[in-house]
């Protein structure tokens, strides 16, 4: 599923794929909350980080492209959170820049400390450099 919001006049695509591993083969599956999702993406668009990466993406990029989020995880069996990825979609490839853990009890939002590579609070997050 690929859905699109808007961050200043940029849209914002993000997309949601669920992986199926089975032997040797992986099967990607839309399978979705996309209510949860929508909520997700409005909350994340508001923090300045996101906000200052798309104002750079949109300027580097000469206007044709903002910020893209992708859901590249799901709660399932142990694991009790949605992972979310935000970056730049070129042709090629997707360039993530900052990743959240998103837990859907609570809403609670968390990014990673890139020193500890551990689950910090998003306030704690908005203060690193």
């Amino acid at each position: 599923m690929i859905s699109d919001s808007t961050l200043n006049g940029n849209s914002i695509q993000h997309a949601s794929l669920v992986e199926n591993i089975s032997g040797d083969s992986i099967n990607l599956t839309p399978k979705t909350d996309s209510a949860f999702e929508d909520k997700v993406v409005k909350t994340v668009v508001k923090y300045k980080k996101i906000q200052a990466l798309n104002h750079f993406i949109d300027s580097v990029s000469r206007h044709k492209h903002g910020v893209s989020m992708m859901f590249t995880g799901r709660p399932h069996d142990n694991v009790s959170y949605y992972y979310l990825e935000v970056g730049y979609d070129t042709e090629g490839r997707f360039i993530t820049a900052y990743s959240f853990y998103i837990y859907k009890e609570g809403f609670i939002i968390k990014s990673i400390d890139p020193q500890s590579m551990k689950q910090i609070s998003i306030e704690k997050w908005s203060k690193l450099k």
